[in-house]
Formats: C-alpha cells, sequence, structure tokens
C-alpha cells in the first residue's frame, strides 16, 4: 500500500457555551461539562506529500488543555483528563492516549481518504473540535516472480 498525505492542517467545529456554562456543539448532543471547551487537538502528521510505503500510516497528534489517559476511559469525568477517537473515512477506529497513533491501511481501497482526531472524556464524550488529515492511498502492483 502507497500513501500519500495530502493534508496535515487541522480544521475544527467550534461549541458554544450556553448560559449555565455548559457546553454545547448540535442539539442531538447531551450538554458537555464547560471544561471540555478546553479539550483540543490537532494532526501534525502525516503532512502534505508524505508517501508512506506500508500497510499503515502513523498520526501524530498534539493534545492541549488535557492529558490524554487510556487508564480513566470509561470511568468517570474528570477535568483535564481524557482521550482520542482516529476515525478513518467517518467510521471509528479506535480511541488513542499517546501522540502517536498507527492506522492499518489493509483493506483500505485506493484513493483519497480522511483521518479525524476527536478529542473525547472520559465516558467517551466527542467533543466536537475535529482535527483532520487527507492522504491517497494507492495499491502497489508486486513485481512479478
Amino acid at each position: 500500500m502507497l500513501a500519500a498525505a495530502c493534508g496535515g492542517a487541522s480544521s475544527a467545529t467550534q461549541a458554544g457555551t450556553s448560559a449555565s456554562g455548559r457546553v454545547t456543539a448540535t442539539p442531538a448532543m447531551m450538554p458537555l461539562p464547560a471544561y471540555a471547551k478546553n479539550l483540543k487537538v490537532r494532526v501534525t502528521a502525516p503532512r502534505d506529500g508524505v508517501k508512506v510505503t506500508a500497510n499503515a500510516v502513523t498520526l501524530q497528534v498534539a493534545a492541549t488543555g488535557y492529558t490524554p489517559s487510556c487508564a480513566l476511559a470509561g470511568k468517570a469525568d474528570q477535568p483535564g483528563t481524557g482521550h482520542y477517537h482516529v476515525l478513518l473515512d467517518k467510521a471509528l477506529i479506535n480511541m488513542f492516549c499517546t501522540p502517536t497513533a498507527t492506522v492499518s491501511l489493509q483493506n483500505v481501497h485506493p484513493g483519497m481518504h480522511t483521518l479525524a482526531v476527536v478529542p473525547a472524556l472520559n465516558d467517551h464524550a466527542e467533543v466536537e473540535k475535529i482535527a483532520t488529515a487527507c492522504f491517497s492511498a494507492v495499491r502497489r502492483v508486486p513485481k512479478p516472480c
């Protein structure tokens, strides 16, 4: 699999804060605690033009406003803690808590794809400040025997 990155810049949706101090992202979501507005992520790799000649892409993520901790995942929310979710083409891959995440490209069809990183509270509620990176996956042609 050959992957060429086509974007490393992050884009974010902004959540609003209600009069009660609770962060609100969309009407369909439960209100988030006010401190959730501090959870932010930024994709630092892959950057434009990067080519990956493996069945995986390494994602570098900078988290600010909180300390990622997988040990607290699924437990009660605490200010300053959380993790992040990684999605490939809008499908959840997994949660991560380290600055580096390896994403498998096995069975990924050739063409343009988008990796999205979403900060999440300990209870997995997603904070709607999404960072993205796009890449093009190209099948390598095996050499004849």
